[in-house]
């Protein structure tokens, strides 16, 4: 699951992520274009995630989808 928050991160993080973690959505980015970084949940466990990295540079690859690499630098310009 991915989300884009400019006006909406409160929410993403704070109502959503519960919504997901109970649902054991098995890995939940949230791009955060004011901040200019992209923050990735893993780990369900009940209503939150165990695990919570921030990233601002860098290439990174989704567990879902381990072949496809990101560059961060292009994906957060916008």
């Amino acid at each position: 699951m991915i989300e884009v928050s400019n006006k909406t991160l409160k929410k993403d993080l704070e109502e959503k992520i519960i919504t997901y973690a109970r649902n054991r959505i098995p890995e939940y980015w949230v791009i955060d274009l004011k901040n200019k970084k992209l923050i990735v949940h893993t780990e369900p466990h009940n209503s939150r995630y165990l695990q919570i990295i921030e990233f601002k540079s860098g290439t990174i690859t989704s567990q879902a989808f381990p072949k496809i690499k990101i560059n961060l630098e292009k994906l957060l310009l916008y």
